[in-house]
């Protein structure tokens, strides 16, 4: 199994520094259309561009693409150090994003990779085009 898991740690460190700028409510309301879209995907994307891999040309299988979904994946330690660092707070987004997103109960067959300890591996094939 190869699932490359994309956190949220990571992705908020790539987008929030706006906040040091002052915009943080502006980005608050600009992510608004975007979280009602993604919130019941469970944290998983397919992402078709590994642009870290190969930055100038799209090469290779998509990859399933995973974040965070619970406290308990992540370390404290480094969401704090994330946090100071970019004077953002976790605590104070989570529940900005409980103003506005729906209570929905999760699908029970969600989340399949934490039951059976499978995951989805894309496999790049050359085939014959007919």
């Amino acid at each position: 199994m190869r699932l490359r898991v994309s956190s949220l740690v990571s992705t908020v460190v790539d987008v929030y520094p706006i906040y040091q700028l002052g915009l943080g409510a502006v980005v608050d309301i600009a992510e608004q259309p975007a979280m009602l879209e993604l919130q019941k995907t469970y944290g998983k994307t397919i992402h078709t561009w590994a642009v870290d891999v190969s930055p100038d040309l799209p090469l290779g299988p998509p990859s399933l693409m995973a974040s965070y979904t619970s406290d308990e994946q992540v370390p404290v330690a480094m969401v704090k150090a994330r946090d100071d660092r970019l004077g953002v707070s976790t605590e104070a987004q989570r529940k900005h994003r409980q103003s506005y997103l729906p209570k929905y109960d999760k699908h029970r067959e969600a989340d399949q990779w934490e039951k059976s300890g499978k995951g989805i591996q894309f496999i790049a094939d050359e085939v014959e085009l007919t």
